[in-house]
């Protein structure tokens, strides 16, 4: 298992068992992605985000597709179960983000959950 701090996020593949996905936090944060089990790991992104939450989210609608906000970095989605990244939010800033849900009954539904501050709340 690669090395690092606290993993954030987990997952399996229900598509193909031996593909698992997992954010974990380090200098820098980075998504790791097997295809063997967890025999191996290859990083597949490098970006910082926050100290709490779950920063990766696979859709359950379709499990090829998963979402990844980090710390003022845009939100990623990823259509072959991690192994790329496409940048779909011209690069907003979320700040500390806890959590991606993909709505159950719609993939077009995806609700993120950022830190709120004093001066957010006008």
């Amino acid at each position: 298992m690669p090395s690092g701090n606290t993993p954030h996020s987990f997952f399996v593949s229900p598509v193909d068992t031996n593909i698992w996905l997992m954010a974990l936090e380090s200098s820098p944060d980075k998504i790791y992605r097997t295809t063997n089990y967890g025999q191996s790991w290859t990083e597949v992104m490098s970006r910082a985000f926050s100290n709490y939450g779950q920063p990766l989210e696979m859709d359950q609608n379709d499990p090829h597709v998963c979402y990844f906000t980090p710390d003022n970095g845009g939100f990623w989605k990823s259509t072959d179960e991690g192994a790329t990244w496409n940048e779909i939010s011209n690069n907003y800033p979320f700040r500390s983000p806890c959590d991606i849900i993909v709505m159950y009954d719609s993939s077009n539904v995806i609700l993120s959950q950022t830190e709120l501050q004093e001066a957010d709340r006008r």
